[in-house]
This record gives C-alpha cells, sequence and structure tokens, in this order.
C-alpha cells in the first residue's frame, strides 16, 4: 500500500484548518509541505515520524506547535530542515534545542520576543544553543532568592556591611532586579556575544562601530537603572 511507502507529501495551499491524522502515520515519509495553508495548532500530531527529515510549515496560522518537538526529539534525530517562519507563534518552545541533527530551522515572521533578532542573525546552531540554554537554566523563584540562608549574612547584610551579599545576589535575584534591568542585561549579553564573536560572523567595520555603540549605551541604561532600583530601595 502507498502508506507504506510514500516518502514524499505535498499538501501546501488547500486552505487545511487541521492536521491530517494521516501525515503522522507514514513511516518512510522524507518530506512534508503543509506551507501555505490555514493551521492553528498542531495538538493532533501525535506519535514520531522517524524518517522525517524536511518539514514546512511556514505561512500557516500557527499559534502552538502541540506535541510537534516531543515527536520530532523521538524521532531519533532524522529532521534536518524545520521551516516555521510567517506564523503567529508568540513562543518558539525550548525543546527545539534538543534536534541536534536540524541543519535550518526558520522561525522568521513569528511575533514571538524569547529569540532575539541577535541570536536569529547567527543561525540555526546559535538558535538551538540559545533554546537549550534556556530550558536548562534553572527556574529561580521568590521564595528561594528572597532571603540569603546563612543568618549571619543577613544581620551583616542588614546592616550595611561591605561584601556581605549572600552569593549570586547581585543581577540574579529575580524578585530584587526589576523587569527593565532582567531586560538590558539579557541585551547587554547578546550585543557583547557578538561583538566578541564578530570576526567569526563576518561583521563589517560598520557593524561593529554600531554595535559596539549599542552595547555602551545598553550598559548606560543598566548602570541607571540599577542606581534608580538602590535609590527606591
Amino acid at each position: 500500500p502507498i502508506r507504506a511507502t510514500l516518502e514524499q507529501l505535498d499538501l501546501s495551499a488547500n486552505a487545511l484548518e487541521a492536521m491530517p491524522r494521516c501525515a503522522t502515520r507514514l513511516p518512510r515519509l522524507h518530506t512534508l509541505t503543509l506551507a501555505h495553508n490555514r493551521l492553528r495548532s498542531l495538538d493532533e500530531w501525535r506519535g514520531a515520524t522517524p524518517a522525517l527529515a524536511h518539514l514546512d510549515l511556514s505561512n500557516n496560522r500557527l499559534r502552538s506547535l502541540g506535541g510537534l518537538p516531543a515527536a520530532l526529539c523521538a524521532s531519533g534525530g532524522a529532521i534536518r530542515t524545520l521551516s516555521l517562519e510567517n506564523n503567529e507563534l508568540g513562543e518558539i518552545p525550548a525543546q527545539l534545542g534538543q534536534l541536534s541533527s536540524l541543519h535550518t530551522l526558520s522561525i522568521g515572521g513569528n511575533p514571538q520576543k524569547g529569540v532575539r533578532t541577535a541570536v536569529l542573525e547567527k543561525g540555526t546552531l546559535a538558535v538551538l544553543a540559545f533554546l537549550r540554554d534556556r530550558e536548562q537554566r534553572p527556574r529561580a523563584t521568590c521564595a528561594a532568592s528572597a532571603a540569603p540562608t546563612d543568618p549571619a549574612t543577613a544581620a551583616a547584610g542588614a546592616a550595611g556591611t561591605p561584601g556581605a551579599a549572600w552569593p549570586g545576589a547581585e543581577g540574579t535575584n529575580a524578585c530584587a532586579a526589576s523587569s527593565k534591568e532582567a531586560q538590558l542585561r539579557e541585551a547587554l549579553r547578546e550585543a557583547e556575544a557578538r561583538l566578541n564573536g564578530s570576526g567569526q560572523y563576518g561583521l563589517s567595520e560598520a557593524k561593529r562601530f554600531a554595535l559596539k555603540k549599542e552595547a555602551a549605551k545598553l550598559k548606560a541604561e543598566l548602570l541607571r537603572e540599577q542606581r534608580r532600583r538602590k535609590e527606591q530601595g
């Protein structure tokens, strides 16, 4: 039967509003094109697709990837190309960072803010590394970080003793730092990372100069935000 031998399936531009269930039940399917449809989610995606290497979901209305990331991770590393551009994704699942077999991950044209332009410009490997880091990064909570565990340190800090802050308090306490400060730190980190790797990514002198100006501006804004927070605290 064709189901057992089909390797390429092009369902683009068919006004599809739901994921065809048959598409995930083709054991030898190598290339699946679902571009230019009206898909909003992939909740219908079930099970692994062990042979799938190229998946095009661009130019839909996707707001969620549903079970797709988990299914691709369970497929054993066959996926090479994943096109998600021009959808309505507000977030790129961090689980996609586990797909080390990916050569091309296209996520442009989505309203997501998690993966910044500076990371996107570095290419797929940088995006995957960013997603892996985000998935593995421990999520600090106010309950865990509101106070030092050492009572002596806490007392010293309350008395204003120099150097009394507990380890990691500066810049990492999510309850103490404002949202704006956290955003400035992240933007500055990315700008400095691009500057440090400018040779690797072939940045022109003009772009290097623009990046230096951007980093200097971000650093100044961060210092102002820190001073403002200290004055209010």
